[in-house]
């Protein structure tokens, strides 16, 4: 039985905001969502920036053309050594494996869904020569 949108529970993340946190993700960290999903599926995004917009609108840094989902839907933030997703009070919300989300950590493997377009956060620490 599925669950109605009143019957799953909203997370919040209440550490400070790490928009205040102008530093991009260090080099020895990668990250990327990875397309499941939707018009873009199979393609993927580096994440490279302390603050990545994600929506349909042409000024996102992550661009997906689907329909439903807002011009600026959610972000993906780094900051005090953690990535970050939060909603910018989109239209049909967006959604951390399964539950919605106003703000909170992800890790890898997390699954994001915004509109009818779902996708991986993959974060990894690379080897340094």
């Amino acid at each position: 039985m599925a669950s109605s949108p009143q019957d799953q529970k909203t997370y919040h993340f209440d550490n400070p905001r790490p928009s205040q946190v102008e530093e991009p993700p260090p080099a020895w960290l990668r990250a990327k969502l990875v397309v499941m999903t939707g018009p873009h599926k199979g393609e993927e995004f580096a994440i490279t920036h302390a603050r990545s917009i994600i929506g349909r609108g042409e000024d996102s840094t992550i661009t997906i053309n689907d329909p439903s989902m807002s011009r600026h839907h959610a972000e993906v933030l780094y900051g005090a050594s953690e990535f970050r997703v939060r909603d910018l009070d989109s239209s049909n919300g967006t959604l951390l494996n399964g539950s919605v989300v106003e703000e909170y950590a992800i890790r890898n493997g997390d699954k994001l869904t915004m509109g009818e377009t779902i996708v991986r956060f993959q974060g990894e620490r690379l080897e340094l020569a």
